[in-house]
């Protein structure tokens, strides 16, 4: 496995967590949200993962509208 596809899946994976516990959804169900926001907003699923997983743990994101679209679709979920 390349590095690059572990980090992704890796990032992914703490996402899909992350929308577990705030939207107390399954794990498919959750990662399928990430899946479908990437697609609705036309951003990789990796940056999107990046961007859910640095609010949740009160990181900045630096990309705004990465940081809009987490805002858009799990608003206070994340704070």
């Amino acid at each position: 496995m390349r590095p690059e596809i572990a980090a992704h899946e890796l990032v992914t994976a703490h996402a899909t967590g992350v929308l577990v516990l705030a939207l107390r959804l399954p794990a498919p169900d959750a990662e399928d949200a990430l899946h479908a926001a990437a697609r609705r907003y036309e951003v990789s699923v990796g940056e999107l993962a990046t961007a859910v997983a640095l609010t949740a743990s009160g990181a900045e994101v630096t990309n705004r509208r990465l940081e809009a679209i987490v805002r858009s679709e799990w608003g206070d979920l994340l704070a």
